[in-house]
Order: C-alpha cells, then structure tokens, then sequence
C-alpha cells in the first residue's frame, strides 16, 4: 500500500507497520487537547427569603422532627406554617429559621439568611414564659414542652 504510493521507496512489511503504528501514535497524542484545570466543588448554600405570594407553606426540617415521633397526621397539624422558602434548592421548600440554623446533615453548608420581616418562627415564642426559640421544639422523650 505505501509501496504504491511512493514507487521508488521499497518499504518492508516490518517498517511499513512500524510507521504505521508511530504515525498512529502520534496522531493521536497531538489530538488530545491539554486536561483543564480541575473545578472546585460548588457547596450549596441556602438562601432563605420570603415567599413572594405570601403564602404559608409547612416547615420541611420542622415536619422531619415531628415525624420521627408522630404519624403524618399529627406531624401534619402540628409543624409551622412559615413564609420563608430556601431559594436554590429545587421545589423552593420551605424552612423555618430554626430549621436552616440546626441542620447538621451538611455542616460545611453556609447559611445565608435574608429576610425583611423578623423572622417568623420566633414571634410565637418571645411572648411565651419559657426560655428561647427551642420551646417549640420537642424534648427528648419525643413529647411537646409544656409552655
């Protein structure tokens, strides 16, 4: 085949394949492009502000709480109702601020807070006699705090 090419080179089979397979070689190195530089890794960040319909929607990290103790029924009745949503997570959930501060799950997760209105879960507990915004939160033995 290269013989046929160039009539006045004699190639042997040998050289033939060994040329083929350095043309290959090379070919193929010229042809990767550089490695790009590697991405950092995006944390997610929670931006909580308030629904702009103003309508109230059940705190997700409230209803997890409730719901390792009660059925869904009682869970159901008995989470906030908050204006506040988490704007970059997908379906908007809601959150309680009380909900984004305790969040553990992802620690290294940096909470944004940006609310115009103070902040909603805790206006039910500054008139209470019992001691910060936790009171709404259930003890260990899974029942409410007495208020």
């Amino acid at each position: 085949m290269c013989n046929h090419q160039h009539p006045t080179s004699k190639l042997t089979i040998l050289q033939f394949r060994e040329k083929l397979a350095k043309y290959f070689y090379q070919c193929g190195r010229e042809e990767l492009q550089p490695e790009r530089p590697r991405t950092p890794k995006r944390y997610h960040t929670h931006t909580v502000g308030e629904n702009e319909n103003k309508k109230r929607r059940k705190c997700v990290g409230c209803y997890k709480l409730l719901r390792r103790t009660m059925n869904s029924r009682e869970a159901d009745n008995k989470v906030k109702k908050v204006y506040t949503h988490c704007k970059e997570c997908a379906g908007k959930p809601a959150y309680c601020l009380i909900s984004v501060s305790t969040m553990t799950d992802r620690p290294a997760i940096k909470f944004c807070i940006v609310v115009r209105r103070g902040p909603s879960c805790f206006r039910d507990t500054q008139n209470s006699t019992t001691s910060g915004p936790s009171s709404a939160w259930p003890n260990s033995s899974g029942t409410p705090k007495p208020k």
